[in-house]
């Protein structure tokens, strides 16, 4: 197992202020991946099989999008109707629904509902809590749907949420007219005077016979746009407001009666009908409590999301999944990733990309400032990779991002599963040996060591004090240069000489100034031991430095006068 150890106490107490960590770890090893929260999943799930779990994008019904503070109400008609008791987001209870089942016709989830009698209708009971029963203010919404109709001079209701218990005609109608989509929208605004008032969109582009066509109704309760879309483009734009522009006094909607100031009352509860007298196929019925344009931000609209050859406008795109992973840690700073790699199987049109991120310093999941950097699987060598600042990527803190891309038209997904990286700790040399004091003379010292052979060692330090456990100075470099087996002689073994001029080079040195850096005396006792260090970011606290040897003694003294 894996473990930092503190040193203990007695062997190293630099001051009440400082602390030092030291290493002891397995050199390498292979980590499987652990799995995503759902918080770090987008347009992506987990799913279970008898060989193990994996990831892959949501259904492409996009019924998954349920957030109740967004969708009201959401029909993907990839159900029998005698099955459909309530409505996908489970808010509405179904009262009737008769159509036919039609498999591999609709544009998403391979399903849509054919109406072709005055039998064929789904009618929807409406709740005071949801949108289709609210007698208050209705806010902002969009009411969308897909539909492919075989009569546009006259295809006959495809919505109704109207009622008459006021004394006259009020609600919502979308219908099929002159091969248009109309909507009526009868005495649902009020005027700031309390007047009601109707407003339909009649007008807009003729429709081609027998094709699939997205539509949505939009209103943005702020500005009081009224928007009619037809596969995804504007088709007709009014303003409910005092003077037709926007923001100014914006008609209220509502299916309810106005009492007193903010007071309404319900005036009926009328049921909701989807299909009456409608001739043709309906897919993807969706209210949700937003305008369009911040459903689009959303990526969650149906023209979006899947069109049949995958293009929006003349830009190409899919709605991939993303999945990623909480910031995940190593035992050691400088780790290197020696490979990253995963299982996949790719459906057709389908395709997996991969990214990944390492730092030294701790990071939040959604830090923005770490870059993150492409990777392929089966990756090898992600730690030969230099950064802007020409830093190794390697580090004790790391993130992987999947990005799982379907097929043009939504309905494939790629497969991955079982993430693993190969990793290689970069642990602290060795401690030094056989540290043993030469000589003691006027005001200096004379330490010996073997030197370390480890394959990354790049020098040593000396710690010093006049207390038993506790180290008030650190000997770091001596006329400038850091010590190394390099200039400390030649041979096996290292010599080093300690004076006060040493001292006061090193003590000039030390930023913090949390050391006493006590000076030499003669007949003094003083307690020295030796560190090493290797080469991964020198003085940073991302260094790798060993234990420190066990401490020797030495009492300078100036010696026999004769």
């Amino acid at each position: 197992m894996n473990r930092i150890k503190w040193i203990k106490k007695a062997l190293l107490r630099i001051s009440p202020l400082v602390l030092c960590l030291y290493q002891v770890q397995e050199k390498s090893g292979v980590i499987t991946l652990p799995e995503v929260s759902g918080k770090n999943l987008v347009n992506a799930e987990i799913k279970h099989s008898a060989t193990g779990s994996y990831y892959t994008t949501i259904d492409a019904t996009y019924t998954r999008e349920l957030d109740p503070v967004v969708v009201d109400m959401v029909l993907a008609m990839n159900r029998p109707a005698q099955s459909l008791r309530r409505d996908d987001t489970g808010h509405y209870r179904i009262r009737r629904a008769e159509y036919i089942a039609v498999k591999g016709k609709g544009e998403l989830g391979g399903g849509c509902a054919g109406f072709t009698s005055q039998r064929h209708f789904i009618d929807i009971e409406t709740s005071p809590d949801l949108f289709l029963g609210r007698t208050g203010d209705l806010g902002s919404f969009s009411i969308e749907f897909r539909f492919l109709s075989q009569s546009l001079v006259d295809g006959g209701q495809i919505f109704s949420r109207v009622g008459y218990f006021s004394g006259s005609k009020r609600g919502i109608e979308i219908v099929v007219r002159d091969k248009r989509v109309a909507v009526l929208m009868h005495n649902l605004f009020e005027m700031p005077d309390g007047r009601r008032k109707t407003i339909s969109l009649t007008g807009g582009k003729k429709l081609s016979f027998g094709e699939w066509h997205h539509f949505a109704l939009s209103f943005n309760r702020q500005t009081g746009k009224l928007t009619k879309y037809i596969n995804g483009k504007e088709d007709q734009v009014l303003f409910a407001t005092a003077d037709g522009t926007s923001y100014s006094s914006v008609f209220t909607p509502s299916f309810g009666e106005r009492l007193e100031g903010d007071t309404f009352r319900a005036v009926d509860e009328s049921l909701v009908r989807i299909g009456g007298s409608f001739n043709g196929l309906i897919d993807e019925f969706r209210i949700s409590y937003m305008p369009i344009a911040a459903l689009k931000e959303r990526k969650v609209m149906a023209d979006r999301r899947y069109k049949r050859l995958g293009v929006d406008d003349r830009v190409p795109y899919n709605h991939e999944g993303v999945i990623t992973s909480s910031v995940l840690e190593f035992p050691s700073t400088g780790t290197k990733v020696t490979n990253f790699e995963w299982n996949e199987v790719l459906a057709e049109n389908t395709f997996i990309w991969m990214e990944f991120r390492i730092s030294d310093h701790f990071f939040h999941e959604n830090d923005t400032a770490l870059r993150w950097y492409r990777i392929e699987n089966r990756q090898k060598n992600i730690h030969m990779t230099k950064d802007a600042n020409g830093v190794f990527l390697r580090g004790k803190f790391y993130q992987w991002r999947a990005h799982l891309i379907p097929s043009p038209d939504g309905r494939k997904s790629p497969r991955m599963s079982a993430l693993r990286l190969s990793y290689q700790l970069d642990t602290a040399p060795s401690v030094p040996r056989f540290v043993e004091v030469v000589e003691a003379g006027d005001r200096f010292i004379k330490l010996k060591w073997r030197k370390n052979v480890d394959a990354d060692i790049l020098g040593y330090r000396i710690y010093y004090g006049v207390v038993p456990g506790r180290y008030d100075g650190i000997i770091k470099t001596i006329n400038g240069e850091i010590i190394t087996n390099e200039n400390t002689g030649k041979g096996d073994y290292a010599e080093v000489i300690i004076t006060n001029d040493v001292i006061e080079e090193n003590r000039l040195r030390e930023r913090n100034h949390l050391l006493t850096f006590p000076v030499l005396k003669n007949t003094v006792l003083y307690f020295l031991a030796v560190s090493a260090f290797d080469s991964y970011r020198p003085d940073t606290p991302y260094n790798h430095e060993s234990e420190p040897s066990k401490p020797v003694t030495a009492r300078p003294f100036e010696g026999s006068e004769i």
